[in-house]
């Protein structure tokens, strides 16, 4: 009952806790084993084992205690790297988030809207729901679409009582990288309006100021189009923040001000938290 139970009291919250990015080695060789994994701090029940092990098509299940810190069905798309087939379910306390390499979106969506009362009663009783529904009515068999040859990449989450396909969390993932992007600009701009004014005042702490916020422009700059989670999107801004930092103290110093207090890094809120799926 926990997810679902708690989706009023969600609703209210802004910032959570985020987790570490996900070892998906680990976690993959964890599911090979056992069809299912746990994190730190999280379970595996007897009933959500025995779902997984009596499935008629290939289930894993991976539990984390926190958020992924990123949209939970992209961590499933991940986890599902190397596998071939199976529909991969990553639940955290907020979200449930699923991809499947064996199923189109229209049978995915169908078979979340049949499970989703269940869900509300366990993780197994949603998980069995999902499987009679996609395997029946609302989708076909797994030997069928094997002996076929038709395979889709779906993947959804339902996140506080909304579903939004792995396409739109894509896009949010984007929507994130650009605003990061911005920083980067204004960053890039306020190091070339001083450059001139640094080499004039030939001053070491100057100097010193400059080749920082340099340094962290440029580290921020490579890393960002690579960047996907909230965790390192946010060290990203902090970073920037901190290159910000730098040149003002430049330009405090060369106008004979007090340089500035030095910023500490905001707490990371998730983005995905604060952007409800569409």
């Amino acid at each position: 009952m926990r997810r679902l139970a708690l989706l009023a009291f969600l609703l209210l919250l802004v910032a959570h806790p985020v987790a570490a990015q996900v070892d998906v080695d680990d976690v993959a060789a964890g599911l090979r084993a056992e069809g299912t994994w746990a994190g730190p701090g999280a379970s595996i029940d007897s009933d959500l084992q025995s779902a997984v092990d009596g499935a008629d098509i290939p289930i894993y299940v991976a539990v984390f205690a926190e958020d992924t810190g990123e949209d939970p069905s992209l961590t499933a798309e991940r986890l599902s790297s190397g596998f071939g087939s199976g529909t991969f379910f990553v639940l955290t306390p907020d979200f449930i988030g699923v991809y499947s390499v064996d199923y189109d979106d229209d049978e995915v969506e169908s078979a979340l809207d049949e499970a989703w009362d269940a869900f509300g009663d366990s993780d197994a009783d949603g998980v069995e729901a999902f499987e009679r529904a996609i395997t029946g009515e609302g989708g076909f068999p797994f030997g069928t679409v094997l002996f076929l040859g038709v395979f889709g990449a779906a993947g959804w989450i339902i996140w506080k009582g909304r579903r939004t396909t792995k396409a739109a969390a894509e896009k949010r993932v984007e929507e994130r990288r650009a605003a990061i992007g911005e920083q980067v600009d204004d960053v890039a701009n306020d190091i070339l309006a001083l450059s001139d004014r640094v080499q004039v005042a030939d001053q070491e702490a100057v100097t010193d100021h400059y080749r920082a916020a340099n340094a962290l422009f440029t580290d921020v700059q490579g890393r960002l189009p690579t960047t996907t989670t909230e965790m390192a999107f946010e060290e990203c801004s902090n970073d920037l923040t901190k290159a910000e930092w730098h040149l003002e103290a430049v330009e405090a110093i060369l106008e004979d001000r007090p340089v500035p207090e030095e910023p500490t890094d905001r707490p990371i809120e998730c983005f995905f938290h604060q952007h409800k799926a569409g």
